[in-house]
């Protein structure tokens, strides 16, 4: 006999069916709700609850410390260090590249900035090893092409960087990020030099004739002819022996689309290098605890430096242009007129250059005692000034070698070069005449 209160069989039947529905129905609501919930929502629920700068700088750290970890336990670590020194080309550059995309997405805008700047050497570094380990080829000038937009690439990101930081960031974030900055674009300018150095090397025998002794050295060759018992293959005519064997016997072609490239990195360095150096001036003067006249000067004084080394090479590339010109006569009689006859042709096209860069070199001393002095507006404006005369003397050195390095004579022609050093508020030989 069933007990007094006791629910029925069919009335017990009915609600376990019930509430196992509603047990159900509860589950799956949890469940979709569990995923609805992902890592944009995590984002956005910090965004509410958090500063923006609080999200930025700590979690964005905290989740490269998370992807370390899972690359440690990955084994990706062995990889990734076999990696740094792969070149264009190679398959692990692939891991490389990758590598670093992962360390900019994931650090904070500060530290993203400095890494661009690092970046930049290392895209100058693989530039250099390009240049050296391999022929000159089509597909070498491809690859030097490439690194170079990536270099400018990563300067042009740290430009971005150090904008942004200025406008938006802290003054200590910004300097801090310039020093760094401007210490990898004058380190990229090094290593762009020496690379150039390399694809025109100092002791290319250039020979070349102005046109203002053309004249006069074919009349005094004439007369030695006439006073010489011996046949010359160069007689009436200035002669010159060219060395069309380049650096590495490249085609012209693609020897001049890799100055190219080198000239463009090298441009894109000194800019980076000059928009670190005035964030820093201007940092100093809006917070000078944030940017100590140590630091300013320090950074001033590597760029004079810097300045100068490649005022030292412009001059070492007109000594050589002197030191390797040679006549190309068979006779020993003409051969010694040749040499007296073309040494004076090629001073006269030079020492207009050489004066130039001794010139600037007063210049130069000007900016050093400004920045001595802590006139680093001063200091920067002379600077410009002496770079502008050195850039000019590049240009042309650079016209008197493309001449000697692409002419081949024997003993019949005469090279005209008409060599122009013209700056703005300054002579032809760099002498100041603006006032």
């Amino acid at each position: 006999m069933r007990g007094a209160g006791s629910p029925r069989p069919e009335w017990l039947k009915a609600n376990r069916d019930i509430l196992l529905m509603q047990v159900k129905n509860s589950i799956r609501t949890e469940v979709k709700e569990t995923r609805v919930w992902n890592t944009e929502n995590l984002w956005q629920f910090l965004d509410v609850i958090l500063p923006a700068r609080t999200v930025y700088y700590v979690v964005r750290p905290a989740v490269a410390v998370m992807l370390i970890v899972g690359m440690m336990f990955g084994g990706w670590v062995t990889t990734v260090s076999a990696s740094y020194n792969s070149l264009p080309g190679e398959y692990l550059y692939a891991v490389k590249m990758a590598t670093e995309a992962v360390q900019v997405a994931v650090a904070p805008k500060p530290v993203e900035t400095k890494l661009h700047a690092e970046f930049a050497v290392r895209r100058a570094q693989e530039v250099a090893q390009i240049v050296s380990k391999t022929e000159s080829s089509p597909e070498k000038v491809k690859k030097v092409e490439a690194t170079v937009k990536s270099l400018q690439k990563e300067l042009d990101s740290a430009k971005g960087g150090l904008k942004d930081l200025k406008e938006n960031g802290s003054k200590s974030d910004a300097a801090q990020a310039a020093k760094v900055v401007g210490e990898k674009a004058v380190e990229v300018q090094r290593v762009i030099e020496q690379t150039k150095n390399q694809v025109s090397p100092a002791n290319t025998p250039v020979v070349v004739v102005t046109q203002a002794t053309a004249a006069a050295a074919k009349d005094a060759l004439n007369a030695v002819n006439k006073e010489s018992t011996s046949s010359t293959t160069g007689a009436g005519i200035v002669g010159a022996s060219a060395n069309t064997n380049t650096a590495s016997s490249a085609p012209v072609k693609e020897l001049s689309a890799l100055k190219e490239s080198l000239k463009s990195a090298g441009v894109a360095a000194e800019d980076a290098s000059a928009k670190a150096i005035q964030v820093l001036v201007d940092t100093h003067k809006e917070d000078k605890q944030s940017v100590s006249s140590a630091d300013v000067k320090n950074a001033v004084d590597k760029k004079i430096q810097s300045v100068e080394e490649k005022m030292q090479s412009v001059n070492s590339q007109l000594q050589s242009i002197v030191a390797t010109s040679t006549p190309a006569g068979s006779s020993t009689a003409v051969n010694r007129s040749e040499t007296k006859i073309l040494e004076k042709a090629v001073e006269k096209v030079v020492e207009p250059v050489r004066q130039t860069t001794e010139n600037a070199k007063s210049t130069l001393q000007e900016a050093k005692d400004m920045a001595q002095s802590q006139n680093f507006d001063g200091a920067l404006s002379k600077l410009q000034e002496v770079k502008d005369i050195v850039k000019a003397a590049e240009v042309s050195v650079e016209k008197i070698q493309t001449v000697g390095s692409t002419s081949t004579f024997a003993g019949v022609g005469v090279v005209e070069v008409k060599v122009e050093v013209e700056v703005e508020g300054r002579d032809a030989v760099g002498k100041d005449v603006s006032k």
